[in-house]
């Protein structure tokens, strides 16, 4: 891969927000439209914290405008095209890019401080691991560690402590058992194997595809494919070559035609760091009202006139 341009910042910026779905035609507010915009950002950040809505459908309405939120439930719990797990943090992700995370799943735990505890608490994991796969699914609080007496997990956050929600945690990040589902808020937990014979089986999921993609979106004027890595991985009695690519494809930046409004985990103002791309942005939920720029945008008519970056 040679001669690659260099991008000038108007045209990175515009690139960023047409491929961020901040410009440009709307997508369909259906099922298949979201998973065009979850293609396009990577995943949707999950966060609990919902005065307006949660995080994730506040990112989907400035993507699609006005739709129907089933239709995420829909993709999760009953098609499950879209499943929850750890991207840069607690997120929704495709379900066809599952050989992409099956990595991150066989070296987890990553800290040494995990991977001892998780040594020391043995029989908790198999106690876990054993209500799950008979009971499952089902909420963590009925699960009980009476009895158990486990190395408790110390922490100066949140889950200090908290022993059945830490483990659950640790079998789901290494992918022992997956999110089946919600009760409001709270998860539903199942064995990941159970959940994913029922797709496999019904043809929504190719575990054993060759060809892991990544694609890569800049102005070139031809397409370029690279083979980056190649490796064979044993996968029970089915060993399999996986490879991983780069896909180099043309594309032509659609210019901001307008306004969006992006909540502070957004993929672009959250991860990006857009004050390095040039943007004209800036945070305003501790400023006076008085002094928002965007303080008058939930009056701004939705249908693609939505916030705060220009390019």
């Amino acid at each position: 891969m040679t001669n690659l341009p260099i991008l000038s910042p108007p045209l990175a910026r515009r690139l960023a927000i047409a491929k961020q779905r901040l410009a440009g035609p709307l997508p369909k507010p259906d099922a298949d439209g979201m998973i065009e915009v979850v293609r396009d950002l990577g995943c949707l950040q999950l966060d609990p914290i919902g005065v307006v809505a949660r995080s994730h459908q506040l990112v989907l309405f400035s993507r699609l405008g006005a739709h129907d939120p089933t239709h995420l439930d829909q993709l999760l719990w009953q098609e499950r095209r879209l499943f929850e797990y750890w991207a840069h943090c607690a997120s929704i992700v495709l379900t066809e890019d599952y050989p992409l995370y099956s990595p991150l799943m066989r070296a987890y735990p990553w800290s040494g401080r995990t991977r001892a505890w998780v040594r020391q608490n043995e029989k908790l994991r198999r106690y876990v691991l054993q209500r799950v796969r008979r009971d499952g699914p089902l909420l963590s609080r009925h699960i009980e560690e009476d009895g158990l007496d486990p190395e408790a997990w110390v922490s100066t956050g949140w889950t200090s402590g908290r022993n059945i929600s830490r483990m659950l945690d640790f079998l789901w990040i290494g992918g022992k058992i997956m999110v089946a589902g919600r009760d409001g808020i709270q998860k539903l937990w199942d064995l990941s194997e159970r959940l994913l014979e029922l797709l496999h089986g019904a043809g929504g999921l190719d575990l054993g595809s060759p060809n892991l993609l990544v694609v890569l979106l800049v102005g070139v004027d031809t397409p370029q494919v690279v083979l980056l890595a190649e490796s064979q991985v044993a996968d029970g009695q089915h060993p399999r070559q996986h490879r991983v690519i780069l896909v180099v494809v043309p594309v032509q930046p659609v210019a901001a035609d307008g306004l969006a409004v992006l909540q502070p985990v957004d993929e672009l103002s959250h991860h990006a760091q857009p004050e390095k791309w040039g943007f004209s942005w800036r945070k305003e939920k501790r400023l006076p009202l008085i002094c928002r720029e965007a303080s008058q945008l939930a009056t701004i008519s939705t249908t693609r006139k939505h916030a705060s970056m220009t390019p």
